[in-house]
């Protein structure tokens, strides 16, 4: 007996899944959990967060189990600033049970919720009922409950709230800080730049206002030249014409 449930852990793979597992995966669903959800759902999650679905698959390529998870944002607007992980699903066919898939799922969905999410902390909800279930999160993932959801579930169960922190909390208490400052500096260097732009604004547009000036002076000083040239030639014209008139009154007095 032991030599099989040490054959069976050595022959099962934990890997992240891909679009070709997400049927199977629902069907695990179906066969172990009374929650189910559409297929559209499991695509979500695979288009959303591909990094964070796993799968346990035998040697026959059979899928015996699945975690399904995702990462949200605390807060709303500018105060989302730090992101934690959710398992959505966890589920393992009842014949490869008790042979720490579920705990091997769980850890490498952990991980990469650490790595690659930057995430500070991981939450999930589990019947009050569930003792085999808070075992494995309690007792070798480490959770601990934050509080119960009356009528969490569908049939009017209670839900416990768990949560596992994947930093230290002086981490995250540091690492909020830096991205608050950083966002107030952000927006510090966003209002000096706008600043800026603005002054740079006005300081064109006053230097096109005074060319415009400028150029109106000197199309008003081109005019008066102008003016004052049509003038003189009009004088110089009735000049010439008037010593014309007086040669020819001398010569018929001659």
């Amino acid at each position: 007996r032991y030599l099989y449930l040490i054959t069976l852990v050595i022959m099962v793979q934990i890997r992240r899944a891909t679009l070709k597992d997400l049927f199977a995966m629902q069907s695990c669903n179906l066969w172990c959990l009374p929650e189910n959800y559409t297929f559209k759902y499991y695509y979500y999650h695979y288009l959303s967060w591909p990094h964070l679905l796993y799968v346990a698959e035998d040697s026959n390529n059979k899928i015996v189990g699945y975690v399904l998870a995702k990462t949200e944002e605390d807060g709303e607007g500018e105060d989302s600033s730090e992101i934690h992980g959710h398992i959505t699903s966890l589920s393992v066919l009842r014949s490869h049970r008790k042979l720490g898939i579920a705990q091997k799922l769980m850890e490498a969905t952990h991980r990469d919720m650490l790595n690659i999410y930057g995430a500070s902390y991981v939450s999930l909800h589990v019947r009050v009922s569930n003792r085999a279930a808070l075992g494995l999160y309690e007792g070798k993932l480490k959770y601990d409950k934050s509080d119960v959801e009356e009528k969490y579930y569908a049939d009017g169960e209670d839900a416990y709230n768990m949560k596992k922190y994947l930093k230290p909390k002086q981490e995250n208490a540091q690492a909020t800080t830096t991205t608050t400052k950083a966002g107030s500096q952000q927006k510090e260097a966003l209002t000096e730049k706008g600043e800026d732009q603005q002054q740079k604004q006005n300081e064109q547009k006053e230097a096109e206002q005074q060319a415009n000036q400028q150029a109106q002076q000197q199309a008003q000083q081109q005019q008066q030249q102008q003016q004052q040239q049509q003038e003189e030639e009009k004088e110089g014209g009735d000049e010439d014409e008037g010593k014309g008139q007086n040669k020819k009154k001398k010569k018929k007095k001659k």
